[in-house]
């Protein structure tokens, strides 16, 4: 007898609590299961359909949240390298030009350390005196397949070999590409 007033007194107790977790929203259910971990968000099914989410719904949620995941993943990804692309065909070229005529390319780094505006006489003397036409060439063979111009590389290969800013070297890669014949 005590056991049938107590299941008749505990099956509301447990049936509310069932229609209350029934009660959330679609989007409150997805919020409740999402999980994040190193490679994006994990959607656990079993816990959106314990908080009363259909089956089909929640395989549905999960797909979606494995689909995020792989275009989180392509965003991460390094750039893909291009050997055979056009600008990788001309980084070779300047490359190759470069290596065949280093003192003419020394003169257009001197002229375009010159061409900078706002920097000290002592400055420009360092930095003429940092950046040598081989550690360029040898920073640009790195950069073949990754970048998209000739101007780029050699403007990011200056900025790796030396302490010279970006500003100042995209100066330089500027009078160094018009001596170029590419």
């Amino acid at each position: 007898m005590i056991f049938v007033m107590m299941l008749s007194v505990l099956t509301p107790t447990v049936s509310a609590a069932q229609n209350a977790s029934m009660d959330y929203s679609k989007e409150e259910i997805v919020s409740m299961s999402l999980e994040t971990n190193y490679s994006g968000f994990e959607f656990n099914v079993d816990k959106a359909i314990s908080l009363g989410m259909t089956k089909e719904d929640a395989l549905e949620a999960e797909k979606s949240f494995e689909e995020l995941n792989s275009h989180i993943q392509a965003e991460k990804e390094p750039p893909q390298i291009e050997p055979k692309s056009k600008g990788s065909i001309a980084v070779k070229a300047a490359i190759d030009y470069m290596k065949k005529n280093k003192i003419k390319i020394d003169h257009a780094i001197d002229d375009g350390i010159e061409k900078i505006p706002f920097v000290k006489d002592k400055v420009k003397e360092n930095w003429k005196e940092t950046v040598s036409i081989v550690s360029i060439i040898n920073a640009m063979e790195h950069y073949v397949g990754i970048v998209e111009s000739v101007e780029e590389a050699i403007s990011n290969a200056i900025t790796d070999t030396s302490a010279i800013p970006k500003w100042a070297a995209d100066i330089i890669a500027k009078t160094i590409t018009l001596v170029l014949p590419i």
